[in-house]
């Protein structure tokens, strides 16, 4: 029983953030989001090397977006390995990460 005056606790469980859609990703992996979403409107495919790109990213970024993304079926040959995917930022302009390979074979159906 709760003693009057008194409001229970609200649990809100770690899936269910009370922070708005628009402050759970930064700006630059919103960026990478809305050029995916553009480029699967479009028909499009991503580029080949679109998985160093997201090497810019910080570590939890990058693995909400490489969700994001396999959620709207990109990257889904890719395999990243848990280190590729949580290893530091690297600057765009620092020598590129190897590119993680697919592990299927391409085909029209995939992305």
């Amino acid at each position: 029983m709760i003693a009057p005056g008194l409001t229970p606790a609200v649990q809100v469980s770690p899936l269910q953030s009370p922070a708005t859609p628009e402050t759970l990703l930064s700006a630059e992996a919103q960026r990478f989001i809305d050029d995916a979403t553009n480029r699967l409107i479009a028909g499009d495919e991503l580029p080949r090397d679109y998985p160093i790109t997201l090497k810019s990213l910080p570590p939890a970024d990058r693995l909400l977006v490489i969700v994001h993304l396999r959620r709207m079926g990109f990257l889904t040959t890719v395999e990243m390995p848990i280190d590729w995917v949580m290893d530091p930022a690297v600057p765009p302009s620092a020598q590129p990460a190897a590119v993680p390979q697919a592990t299927a074979p391409k085909s029209e159906t995939t992305r």
